[in-house]
């Protein structure tokens, strides 16, 4: 299924193609035929194919990317264990019953060759993170769920990362528990360029949100050091903010009790903005 996002705040619009492989329905290779041709939107629009593939690609490299092109495009991280690794070309061939996870890899790879669409995840970890597994049972741990995007708009990645779930016994949610980890994609979009910026000395006072968040997911080592660098984060862009509004406190365009709501307000969102990234919002 595809969606198309507009906006009057962004130039063009973004579409996103969601995407589950189910290895034992059949005729999977038709089906990665049908996702290539979903790619038909204008070459200046962003299409992002998103979801569960099924396939293991490990570190290959898209076949598309040139020599030069391989010193601007980042390195990918992937899962190399010898089970996960994509089928080579004398690999058994595919019938139309269940189809392996490494026999889904070539067509994966056959798929973002002919569209010249990258994998995202494993592109932005740095060095020493550990391997972004998408999926995570109790005995394995592995990559095949992928967000994908044309090599043109690579520019306009900011960043994609996984958020980690914690043990199932540390959940708020009582629900049925699932055994994936969500992938987060941040673009950075080209503006309409009759869009009014917002005037730092705004007096509207927009007070944000009282919510509540899956608080008890911090006590998982790995999603508290997620929480406490992506807070970081936010705390410097609430720093330079703040240090505006004193400026205009400083030269009277705003009085006292403005200034202590605007740096409220500034703080409280940065907290909530990082909790509902990391933790979640609860669900009434």
């Amino acid at each position: 299924m595809s969606w198309t996002i507009r906006s009057p705040l962004i130039a063009t619009p973004i579409h996103i193609t969601g995407v589950c492989v189910s290895p034992s329905e059949g005729e999977v290779e038709e089906f990665f035929h049908t996702l290539t041709q979903q790619d038909h939107f204008p070459d200046r629009e962003i299409h992002v194919y998103a979801g569960d593939f099924n396939a293991h690609v490990a570190k290959e490299l898209e076949h598309h990317i040139t020599v030069q092109e391989q010193a601007t495009i980042p390195f990918r991280v992937g899962d190399c264990h010898r089970r996960h690794m994509p089928s080579t070309p004398d690999a058994v061939a595919i019938t139309n019953t269940r189809i392996s996870s490494p026999q889904q890899g070539p067509l994966l790879l056959q798929m973002l060759n002919t569209t010249s669409f990258l994998i995202l995840n494993g592109q932005f970890e740095a060095a020493d993170d550990p391997i972004p597994y998408t999926l995570q049972r109790q005995d394995e741990s592995t990559m095949n769920d992928y967000d994908l995007i044309a090599k043109q708009h690579l520019s306009k990645v900011k960043t994609c990362y996984l958020i980690p779930r914690p043990s199932r016994t540390l959940r708020s949610n009582s629900g049925p528990p699932t055994d994936h980890n969500p992938i987060v994609l941040h673009l950075s979009l080209l503006a309409k360029p009759d869009t009014p910026v917002p005037s730092n000395n705004a007096t509207h006072l927009e007070l944000p949100p009282r919510t509540q968040f899956h608080s008890s997911k911090v006590k998982d080592p790995a999603v508290r050091k997620l929480f406490s660098n992506a807070l970081e984060n936010q705390v410097r862009d609430a720093e330079s903010a703040i240090q505006t509004l004193k400026t205009s406190l400083e030269q009277d365009q705003i009085d006292a009790t403005q200034y202590a709501a605007h740096a409220n307000t500034i703080i409280v969102s940065a907290l909530q903005v990082t909790a509902e990234r990391i933790l979640g919002k609860t669900e009434f």
